[in-house]
């Protein structure tokens, strides 16, 4: 399977305290399938841990966290989603991406991985999403992934 790496959405119920319905469920079957998980943000580490910590889905992406601050270059340039690649020894070709903003449906089209534009259905549907493949349910993931 050439997929080989994910990037966690941050929106939403995530905000509140919990994660995005199927979240929990589709890192878990696509952990369980031996794919690395991390997450790519250009958010400082510290959020992503809080964010992650509260959500429940911290054990899924402890220790593989990336952050823009660390590369020097935000989103949509694609440093971040390279790094993260480089880090998990994973070609840039082989990662899949889903990502929750435009800048990141940019970075990931600018970094030639395979991206899924995380757009639930109660969330507003920009028209370019740079090539991005539309995900409205997590549930849906790893189905998506081949699994």
């Amino acid at each position: 399977m050439a997929t080989r790496l994910l990037r966690q959405s941050s929106r939403s119920p995530r905000k509140r305290g919990r994660a995005d319905p199927g979240a929990r469920e589709a890192v878990t079957l696509i952990s369980s399938a031996g794919i690395p998980l991390c997450v790519a943000s250009n958010g400082l580490l510290a959020k992503m841990r809080v964010t992650l910590e509260r959500s429940g889905l911290l054990p899924w992406f402890e220790g593989n966290m990336f952050s823009a601050y660390d590369v020097g270059a935000s989103k949509p340039a694609p440093d971040v989603f390279l790094h993260a690649a480089e880090m998990n020894g994973v070609a840039p070709e082989d990662c899949v991406v889903v990502e929750d903003s435009m800048s990141g449906f940019e970075a990931a089209s600018n970094a030639a991985m395979t991206c899924f534009a995380y757009l639930p259905k109660t969330a507003l549907n920009p028209e370019n999403v740079f090539g991005a493949r539309r995900l409205t349910d997590m549930a849906d993931l790893p189905k998506l992934l081949g699994l």
